[in-house]
């Protein structure tokens, strides 16, 4: 049964070995469980754990570190909370691993009148990287009708304008998820060539560090290069599904799981 997402809802920001479901029986690292790191991801990032937000979608009673042995601050409360307009909504449903957010179906023209629905972190600070190395991504279903012009997968920040960007899509026909950093109304977008829209679960992660910029689609990466000084800091929220609720806000159709931000440093 669909059930929709209270306001509210909590989610955790956790230490990468604190990833936050009761399974698989040994702890292992959220970024390895949701598109895991390939040589040429771990050649560009420092040694270490990141800290990494992992938002979650089953209810917050269920979402325990897996780690035993972490601290007690080693575990954070941040909240996630739905924006809607035209009569939106986002709604749970089953998933592999839980229980994954359902966005809107595509409306034909993507009118002001079309329903639209987004999830929007409570806390704008703790999620810019500024000049560190980040990673970021989620588990996503989408069907062939589930295509557009414009479906934001999760987003922090503006291309355009003043400010910093970073950014996953799964924009146009082809349903081909890139990645997208901007600083200053200067954009780097980097497509991958694996489509993502038959029915079936993708894992898609996004890498920026170190004048590189990476998109790894169920462990196929791609790569372009990027300028080393690119600053990703915005006063805006992460936002998941779409960049705002307003008309005109590049809705994602279909289900999205396990979103997480890791930064490095």
């Amino acid at each position: 049964m669909n059930r929709a997402v209270p306001a509210g809802l909590a989610v955790l920001l956790c230490a990468a070995l604190a990833a936050c479901h009761a399974d698989p029986p040994a702890p292992v690292p959220l970024e390895e469980r949701v598109a895991a790191l390939t040589d040429a991801e771990r050649a560009l990032l420092p040694a270490g754990q990141p800290t990494t937000a992992r938002f979650g979608l089953d209810d917050p009673v269920s979402l325990t570190p897996e780690s035993a042995g972490a601290a007690a601050d080693a575990v954070r409360r941040l909240v996630l909370r739905p924006k809607a307009e035209a009569g939106g909504e986002v709604r749970f449903v089953e998933s592999p691993r839980g229980r994954a957010a359902r966005f809107p179906a595509r409306c034909p023209g993507d009118g002001p009148a079309c329903p639209r629905a987004i999830l929007e972190a409570d806390d704008a600070s703790q999620l810019n990287p500024d000049a560190r190395p980040v990673r970021y991504g989620a588990r996503l279903r989408m069907a062939p009708t589930d295509v557009a012009d414009g479906a934001n997968v999760l987003q922090k920040g503006f291309s355009t304008g003043p400010g910093a960007q970073y950014k996953v899509q799964v924009d146009g026909a082809q349903g081909r998820p890139s990645c997208v950093v901007a600083v200053d109304g200067k954009i780097h977008k980097l497509e991958s060539p694996v489509a993502v829209v038959d029915a079936n679960w993708h894992t898609v992660a996004c890498t920026a560090a170190d004048g590189h910029l990476l998109i790894n689609v169920d462990g196929l990466v791609t790569e372009k290069t990027v300028p080393r000084d690119l600053l990703l800091r915005s006063d805006q929220p992460l936002r998941v599904g779409g960049k705002h609720a307003a008309a005109g806000n590049d809705q994602f159709a279909g289900e999205i799981d396990e979103v997480f931000v890791s930064i490095y440093g």
